[in-house]
């Protein structure tokens, strides 16, 4: 292929498949959110896959790549236990998996591979075909959705102990999410194929695999909900709650507390402006609720500030 060839087409991390031009003009809505402060584009989130030629609008975004690791030994998954892979299985164990039967866990344990995603980078963008599943391992996804009125925008942010991706793997349509590395991260993906070969292996795969949709239906209704509260100080305790005050599949509250997050990145899921969320978390941290620093917020009394969102 050459050198104009593949300024005209990217890759997808997980294939040689080429993707057309994109077209953003619907995004630009996401302008006046502020969007551009982030220096995002619209179309990084997004696969418009309908041609449209001589479009005005019409970019070619860098090829995205990212680093497959073995965990441990030789063949699939993490089979053999060294520290560093009991280590990851450890972190992706402490939500769903955690509350999966024995036989379900060693299956997938031995089928998982580890990846690792510069910032800024995608597992997967919306309009993608179907694909597996993720366990967020290290570091933090931020989850994008289309809005109408707005472009895409930011409804919340995965941290370890997160699996994601079930949606298309239940019903084989294209993926309506985008999830975008926050921070340099690792997740342990599970192909759809690896999936497939679960299920004929283990009778109760199919429903261990099913409950991944409700459990993350909860971190769904929490963003609705969330964005119901009417006074904007209240429904940022909640989105900070939500998001910081991370808790094991046990209920016991873990020592994850400081979460990678703009306040920028803070006011869009808030539906604040940035200005609201700046004054806000100063106030926080002058009760002692929260520390700020750049580009992260340590939750240090998530009690006090779960009685403030209270009301």
């Amino acid at each position: 292929m050459s050198a104009e060839q593949r300024s005209n087409t990217f890759y997808t991390p997980s294939s040689d498949r080429e993707c057309p031009k994109l077209d953003i003009a619907p995004h630009f809505l996401a302008i006046r959110r502020g969007w551009l402060d982030q220096k995002h584009r619209a179309s990084d989130f997004t696969r418009d896959r309908s041609k449209r030629p001589g479009h005005p609008f019409q970019v070619y975004p860098e090829t995205l790549s990212f680093e497959h690791e073995k965990i441990a030994g030789t063949g699939h998954g993490m089979r053999n236990s060294t520290a560093a892979a009991d280590h990851l299985w450890d972190e992706v164990s402490t939500g769903w998996l955690g509350e999966r039967s024995g036989d379900f866990q060693s299956a997938l344990r031995a089928e998982v591979q580890l990846q690792s995603y510069a910032r800024g980078e995608f597992t997967y963008h919306i309009g993608d075909d179907p694909g597996g599943i993720y366990g967020l391992a290290e570091g933090s996804f931020g989850v994008y959705a289309s809005s109408e009125s707005a472009g895409i925008v930011l409804g919340h942010i995965y941290r370890p102990g997160a699996w994601f991706g079930q949606g298309p793997m239940t019903w084989g349509k294209p993926r309506y999410l985008s999830f975008r590395a926050l921070e340099p991260s690792r997740v342990l993906s599970l192909s759809l194929q690896a999936v497939d070969r679960i299920r004929r292996r283990l009778p109760n795969a199919q429903r261990e695999f099913m409950s991944l949709t409700e459990y993350n239906q909860e971190t769904m209704s929490r963003t609705v909900s969330d964005l119901l509260i009417r006074r904007s100080d209240l429904r940022i305790a909640s989105v900070l709650l939500r998001i910081l005050d991370d808790r094991s599949a046990s209920g016991k509250q873990t020592q994850r507390t400081r979460g990678q997050m703009t306040q920028t990145e803070l006011s869009e899921m808030a539906n604040v402006s940035r200005h609201t969320a700046n004054s806000v978390l100063k106030r926080f941290e002058a009760e002692g609720w929260v520390e700020i620093g750049y580009s992260w917020i340590d939750l240090r009394d998530a009690d006090a500030l779960r009685t403030f969102a209270r009301g």
